[in-house]
């Protein structure tokens, strides 16, 4: 017996079949087999990265700003910059509430290997200008999501740099992504198939 998924986010359809778990004739559970660690962390990076796909997906279309914010001068600690784009979360959700928009987002901040930057995936709520006023501690680096609709690589990109540092115990933030209250969840359907 198998469970097929069909997950539905934004125009992408995704199926997938799933196998069900057997319980043995006696009613007793199989063995459990233990996969390795770094078998472990690779599953839970594939999932957090379909996952952070199909919510980019369902959640923001062709025109939305994929925006990089960097610091010049001296860089913040770690508490420092989470402090920061919180601040910057704020302002732009109010210059929404102002202009009754929603205001999605998903963020993702770099600690090690660059300086320390933040990436952001949000609809339009403000113009360009308007994001490089408001962002006041160095650079704004501002991409229009791609008109294809396909955002498979940002989402695997966002994960794989998190993925570095998210488990650091001086970490600010213990999430791979930080996310607005508002996203859409992915519909998804399950049904039992031979």
């Amino acid at each position: 017996m198998y469970i097929k998924e069909t997950i539905f986010a934004g125009k992408i359809m995704m199926t997938r079949y799933l196998q069900k778990r057997q319980k043995r004739i006696d009613g007793s559970r199989a063995m459990r087999s233990t996969p390795t660690t770094e078998a472990v962390e690779r599953a839970n990076a594939r999932a957090a990265e379909k996952a952070l796909q199909l919510k980019l997906h369902a959640n923001f279309v062709p025109g939305d700003y994929h925006v990089v914010l960097t610091y010049g001068g001296e860089e913040p600690s770690k508490e420092d910059a989470k402090a920061t784009l919180n601040k910057f979360l704020r302002k732009l959700r109010d210059i929404a509430k102002k202009r009754e928009l929603d205001f999605k987002w998903i963020a993702v901040t770099e600690y090690s290997n660059h300086r320390i930057h933040h990436h952001i995936v949000m609809n339009k709520v403000a113009a360009v200008e308007e994001l490089q006023n408001l962002w006041t501690r160095g650079h704004i680096h501002p991409r229009f999501l791609e008109e294809s609709g396909d955002w498979r690589q940002l989402g695997s990109y966002l994960i794989k740099e998190t993925s570095k540092t998210f488990r650091d115990a001086d970490a600010p933030s213990r999430l791979r992504y930080s996310c607005s209250r508002n996203l859409k969840t992915p519909v998804v359907h399950r049904e039992e198939v031979s």
